[in-house]
């Protein structure tokens, strides 16, 4: 149940948006140490980082495919 597809629809504002704050969760100046993810994977059941960075590539393949023909 928590695998199946689901539709979102969000604007290209709220796409950049939220890539930005993967990037800065991820990888900002702020980011958490590998020992600190562990830790949020383990007390607070986090996802690992690779999970965000997989999300942050699947939201950028999204963003950038064409929309309709005339967009090839």
């Amino acid at each position: 149940m928590l695998d199946e597809p689901v539709t979102l629809v969000l604007t290209n504002e709220e796409v950049s948006r939220l890539m930005e704050l993967i990037t800065e969760l991820t990888l900002g100046p702020y980011a958490p140490a590998d020992e600190e993810w562990k830790w949020m994977e383990n007390v607070l059941g986090f996802p690992p980082v690779d999970y965000y960075h997989d999300l942050f590539e699947k939201l950028r393949q999204f963003r950038d495919a064409p929309t309709s023909p005339s967009d090839k």
